[in-house]
């Protein structure tokens, strides 16, 4: 099963629960690491016997004058490489190869104390996990790929001066040697640059097609940056889906508080509505105030009978704790399995099919249907919408697809944050017992309507 999850706070603290619960594995690659806590639970569990091996950029934020004491964690066993030629922005974490841990948080005091940040957690996910130990591999020249995609280079420029010396543009082949014995950091093509050299160019053409033949079989270049916008887009993918379960969860909250507060209170809302709504239309006049006053009672009683009828309407299961916690854990699994976004390259009818699902599931999600979403999540297990998918390789292509999946993680990110500061929320968490709340508003809505026949009872007496 695999589950992904987005944190905007207490993300240290989701942070120090995983990585306390390390068993074998830690790679961290980061930007900048100036949390001291983070470094001393990273030196404990090197001392443990789990293999870390860090990666952070060489600058003075991490090794200046009040950077952290990296070596410790080099004499508790792990290992510590540093990015010196190039600003590295990346920002994850790999547990026991099959937890990823990403998003705009860096390990530092600023980001946990002053920031405004983000990280995902995606488990279960091997083949991706793999992506990214193979990135931190390359990344501290550890990737046990890099002597093929070296051949690769060479067998691509060897070609190159093949076709050169067909046209007979000499120039450009001296060129492309140079360049040829930067590349061949192996130095397997020295005796074809030697015969180049000396313009044995025909020679030099035999050669080159025996080194093809010879080394193709382990030569299959991958642009880096293909294969990076494929990680990307991966990452993204999972991180729509966790902003949505976000805010899917907070949907369902107030849509459960909603219903319970009709249920609860409809009837009593509906009839100071009412009173209201009468003594405003007595005492109408022609004065543009309480004609004002009117058309708004009017207009809110209105909403509310119309709210009330769409309540009673929707069949909402009521659930035990147990059954919540059910609910939640195979809702975000499915949703995962079925998200339309991570069918973006497939046929037509697939995604169309995927979007259905999406919202069958959201729908039964929302009115608490355990065996739906269960049933659901068995159906995509099973291999629903086990099709595959090809592996777009277009690098514009990949370029607008992250560009898209990008911009919909923004707004989805705002959307959830209207959210988390709507007055509806603040009001559903500031009780930890809805009945407490309930009973508090049943206890102002009977005075309210007291109230209000009491006004009418003295218009009508009038």
């Amino acid at each position: 099963m695999i589950l992904t999850q987005a944190y905007f706070e207490d993300i240290k603290s989701e942070l120090c629960l995983e990585l306390d619960n390390a068993k074998e594995t830690i790679y961290i690659a980061l930007a900048w690491f100036t949390d001291k806590e983070l470094l001393n639970l990273l030196i404990k569990k090197a001392a443990l016997g789990i293999s870390i091996q860090l990666l952070i950029y060489n600058d003075e934020i991490n090794f200046g004058d009040y950077g952290l004491p990296f070596v410790n964690l080099k004499n508790a066993g792990g290992e510590v490489y540093t990015a010196k030629e190039n600003l590295m922005h990346n920002k994850f974490c790999i547990i026991d190869e099959c937890i990823i841990i990403t998003g705009s948080y860096n390990w530092t005091k600023k980001a946990n104390n002053e920031n405004n940040e983000n990280i995902v957690i995606i488990k279960g996910d091997i083949e991706l996990a793999k992506s990214y130990i193979a990135e931190f591999k390359k990344l501290t020249g550890r990737n046990e790929n890099f002597f093929e995609e070296q051949i690769s280079k060479v067998i691509k420029r060897l070609q190159l001066i093949q076709k050169l010396i067909e046209l007979h543009d000499v120039e450009d082949v001296d060129l492309q040697i140079a360049r040829l014995q930067k590349d061949d950091i192996h130095a397997k093509s020295n005796t074809i640059i030697a015969t180049l050299q000396n313009k044995q160019y025909a020679n030099a053409n035999e050669l080159i097609n025996l080194f093809v033949k010879q080394y193709s079989s382990i030569a299959i270049y991958i642009d880096p940056e293909i294969a990076a916008l494929q990680l990307e887009i991966s990452l993204l993918e999972y991180e729509l889906v966790a902003l949505d379960n976000e805010i899917s969860g907070i949907e369902k909250q107030i849509a459960d508080f909603n219903h319970q507060l009709h249920e609860r209170l409809g009837l009593l809302m509906d009839q100071v509505y009412e009173e209201k709504l009468f003594y405003f239309f007595c005492n109408r006049t022609e004065d543009e105030e309480t004609e004002q006053q009117y058309q708004e009672a009017k207009t809110k009683y209105e909403e509310f009978t119309k709210e009330n009828i769409a309540e009673a309407q929707k069949h909402f299961f009521d659930i035990t704790e147990q059954e919540s916690k059910e609910i939640k854990k195979a809702y975000k699994a499915a949703s995962l399995l079925c998200h339309p976004d991570k069918f973006e390259n497939a046929t037509a009818e697939i995604k169309q099919k995927s979007e259905e699902i999406f919202k069958e599931l959201n729908a039964a999600n929302e009115r608490n249907d355990v065996k739906t979403v269960n049933q659901l999540y068995k159906q995509l297990q099973a291999g629903l919408l086990n099709v595959e998918i090809r592996k777009q390789d277009n690098k514009q292509l990949l370029l607008l697809q992250s560009e898209t999946l990008n911009e919909k993680c923004k707004a989805k990110a705002t959307r959830l944050n209207e959210y988390k500061n709507s007055e509806v929320l603040k009001l559903i968490k500031q009780f930890n017992n809805w009945g407490d709340y309930f009973t508090e508003k049943e206890k102002q809505l009977k005075e309210e309507l007291v109230y209000w026949q009491n006004k009418n009872s003295i218009t009508i007496n009038k």
